[in-house]
């Protein structure tokens, strides 16, 4: 079971910092005898498989000691099964964060934000010694704004190869962040096992 976080940060044009915390799950780090317990570290990699961004004819890399003590090294060719056996896929598997402005509650019927104002590509970051994976993105608004929403979109192949975008969350942020022009933000999504 894994947990997931939204972690918000405003970085304002006179330098103050605001941060909001959304979502759940322990931050705590899963040790066992001061290193990540191997049940947890092996579920990270195989979600960083799934989430992973993979631009086409690309992989995502892993490197780990096993019991015996040897390297070795885990490489995963796309994280869709769709195409698993397929090295060049359907198109880049990078995957996004939205920002929008409306804040009507999520619902089950949510397929992409309410009132969208910007998609940015993300960064990806596996953080094997404390079991969490990130998406992160920064956006710096050029007119006035407020960010209500934001949402994790995910890209695939579907069956007939075809490059696809969805939406698997959606949160809505009480209240709103309000940028003025110049404000950066900062929306980091963190999944934890």
């Amino acid at each position: 079971m894994f947990s997931k976080s939204v972690v918000v940060e405003v970085v304002r044009r006179d330098g103050r910092r605001e941060v909001i915390v959304v979502g759940g799950g322990s931050e705590e780090e899963p040790k066992v005898n001061g290193e990540v317990d191997p049940a947890t570290l092996w579920g990270i990699r195989i979600l960083a498989s799934l989430l992973a961004n993979v631009p086409r004819g690309q992989g995502y890399s892993v490197s780990f000691t096993d019991y015996g003590g040897s390297g070795r090294d885990q490489w995963f060719v796309r994280g869709d099964r769709s195409t698993e056996y397929v090295v060049t896929g359907c198109g880049d598997r990078v995957h996004a964060i939205g920002l929008g402005s409306s804040s009507v509650p999520p619902s089950r019927d949510d397929y992409m934000l309410l009132d969208e104002f910007a998609r940015i590509n993300t960064d990806f970051t596996v953080l094997e010694d404390s079991g969490v994976i990130v998406h992160q993105v920064v956006y710096t608004a050029d007119v006035a704004r407020s960010v209500c929403e934001v949402g994790l979109y995910l890209r695939g192949c579907d069956i007939g190869g075809v490059l696809i975008t969805f939406l698997v969350d959606r949160t809505v942020l009480s209240p709103c962040v309000s940028l003025n022009p110049g404000d950066t933000i900062s929306v980091a999504y963190r999944f934890s096992v």
